[in-house]
């Protein structure tokens, strides 16, 4: 991605920093106190930082970047249960 954005050392920089920062906010949601909430806060700061990351973007890059991203996913994903999961209760025989 960065060859193909051609980012500068300036704008790569700035785009670590704006990642590390990002890391660090999110960190604590995982082993504090509010981890039921962390998945939506998570989500919510990569959101932030990706709009800060396309704001240090050129025109030229953020067209660069829309066509190797394309289109965001959009509705609900499910995911199957883990291998050996039935969903029953093991006391349940």
């Amino acid at each position: 991605m960065i060859a193909n954005l051609k980012l500068t050392s300036g704008q790569l920089e700035e785009i670590r920093s704006i990642e590390g920062r990002t890391w660090e906010a999110t960190h604590k949601y995982f082993h504090g106190p509010e981890k039921d909430k962390s998945f939506q806060v998570v989500e919510d700061f990569w959101k932030e930082a990706r709009k800060k990351i396309i704001a240090v973007l050129t025109a030229e890059q953020k067209d660069q970047w829309a066509e190797m991203t394309g289109q965001p996913l959009r509705g609900e994903f499910h995911f199957p249960p883990p291998p050996g999961f039935s969903g029953r209760s093991s006391r349940t025989r």
